[in-house]
């Protein structure tokens, strides 16, 4: 799992070649291509779901904290300052957790858009990773040759274009 401070497209080996500027460029297409309206429902979904939950255990949660807190109070009342770090938390519960599954979602599902979008740049009699490699043939027609099995590929044959194997032209 990745932090969400970091680049996305460090997760994949393929691209380590690659300067920032070509993967940001190579994940957008990703991203383009496999955008749809399933994952935007997905984050949506997991928006309200955490939200729901998040409702659903403040309640008990603030009232057991409070108790918790008149326990060791020693006039046996919550002061004011108590009262606001508990309603505090209750708030920071209902931002967070929703924002947090929410960017847990969208990271998860752009990791499968881009690795999606990578899987299907490899060699089809021996599967390997055809990204990077060095695009020959006549205009039209463009080839790879896998430097695994050596199987020559047509790029049109198999839904290939020339941004899917070489991300400089992303």
């Amino acid at each position: 799992m990745r932090l969400i401070s970091t680049k996305i497209w460090r997760a994949f080996p393929e691209l380590d070649q690659y300067d920032d500027a070509t993967c940001q460029r190579y994940i957008a297409r990703a991203r383009q291509i496999r955008r749809t309206a399933l994952h935007q429902t997905a984050i949506m979904v997991s928006l309200v779901a955490s939200l729901a939950i998040a409702i659903t255990l403040a309640s008990p949660h603030y009232h057991a904290l409070r108790w918790i807190a008149e326990q060791f109070l020693v006039n046996d009342k919550v002061d004011v300052m108590t009262d606001t770090l508990l309603n505090l938390l209750v708030f920071v519960s209902f931002i967070w957790v929703p924002a947090l599954t929410s960017l847990i979602v969208r990271d998860r599902l752009l990791h499968r858009c881009v690795r999606r979008h990578l899987d299907g740049a490899i060699c089809p009699e021996c599967r390997y990773s055809l990204i990077g490699l060095e695009i020959f043939g006549p205009t039209g027609m463009p080839k790879i040759r896998c430097p695994e099995c050596g199987d020559e590929i047509r790029l049109n044959h198999h839904s290939l274009t020339e941004a899917d194997i070489n991300p400089l032209l992303a």
